[in-house]
This record gives C-alpha cells, sequence and structure tokens, in this order.
C-alpha cells in the first residue's frame, strides 16, 4: 500500500515477527540450507555459496516487474 493507510483509525499492534529465546534456537532454515552455530560462521558460508547475485536485490525486482 506503499504508506496508505487503510485502516486510521484502528488502534492494533500487529508485529510481523516472532521473538524467541536464543537458548531454544538451535538451527536457522533458509530456503539455502540449514545454518548450525556458530551462525556467524555458517550463514556467511550459506550466502557464499550462493552466488554474487542472492539476496536479490530490490531493483532487479522492481525492473521486473516494470518490463510486464
Amino acid at each position: 500500500f506503499q504508506g496508505v493507510r487503510i485502516a486510521p483509525d484502528v488502534a492494533a499492534a500487529n508485529p510481523a515477527f516472532d521473538v524467541t529465546p536464543a537458548r531454544f534456537v538451535t538451527a536457522i532454515i533458509t530456503e539455502r540450507g540449514v545454518s548450525r552455530a556458530p551462525y556467524s560462521e555458517s550463514l556467511r558460508r550459506l550466502l557464499e555459496s550462493a552466488g554474487p547475485n542472492y539476496p536479490p536485490r530490490f531493483e532487479a525486482r522492481k525492473a521486473k516487474l516494470e518490463a510486464r
């Protein structure tokens, strides 16, 4: 909606995320694979194995949409 308030008079909390205590997290599952602790190393390896065009940049997605 690009900043358009569709219900300006409604007071609501609608978080789009979940907070899980770190002691309960044993892995992070992504579309590229499973990352386990130490996350700074395993997530870096996942990103490096994905290549230079990952994650997709907003500009590339925008260009594809505009080309339609």
